[in-house]
């Protein structure tokens, strides 16, 4: 089994991180506030990034605060059936459908903003990229939530049926319409 590419320098298979994920876990569950810690310390860099693609940069902290105040909460009831990584990112995808919930008016003006300036600089059109969340938020929120967990998160799509809790065929169903729907946008505009 091969190494993930950020571990590789200290030779962690994804079979050592699983058993690693696994021993903090049923510390944690056990109340072992230093396990839960080391998870956190963990998984905190991958879902920071995963957020703060998602809000602005002032409510990250908040989110992520939530999100493991749940996990701790929840903890007791996490059952095994998925890894500690794919039930977080569930967590976490409720607690930013909260957060928009609760920001909806002012996050698409902030984050397309942000995207022009950052394409301007790296010489990327600029109309395309104006012209991806237009495209995104056409898509329904179950293909946009799919796509996202795939693309920004790397999990695959039986993680991103657990952690959305849907059958693996719809959420199979919801990635391959997403991409032909995207693609048909993208003829439109070219």
């Amino acid at each position: 089994m091969g190494t993930i590419p950020l571990l590789a320098g200290r030779g962690l298979s994804r079979r050592s991180l699983f058993a690693r994920d696994s021993r903090l876990v049923a510390a944690a569950i056990h109340g072992d506030r230093v396990a839960f810690d080391d998870l956190v310390t963990l998984h905190e860099p991958e879902l920071r990034r995963f957020v703060t693609k998602r809000i602005v940069a002032q409510h990250v902290d908040d989110v992520l605060q939530e999100v493991w105040i749940a996990a701790w909460a929840g903890l007791p009831n996490f059952d095994r059936r998925s890894q500690f990584k794919t039930w977080v990112y569930g967590i976490c995808f409720h607690k930013l459908r909260d957060h928009y919930r609760s920001m909806k008016s002012t996050i698409a003006a902030v984050e397309l903003n942000d995207q022009i300036a950052q394409a301007d600089v790296v010489g990327v059109d600029v109309t395309l990229v104006a012209a991806i969340p237009g495209m995104l938020a056409q898509l329904t929120d179950t293909q946009r939530e799919v796509l996202e967990l795939y693309y920004f998160s790397q999990l695959n799509l039986p993680e991103i049926a657990r952690a959305l809790n849907r059958n693996l065929n719809t959420v199979k169903y919801q990635f391959y319409r997403a991409h032909s729907e995207l693609a048909c946008m993208m003829k439109e505009d070219i």
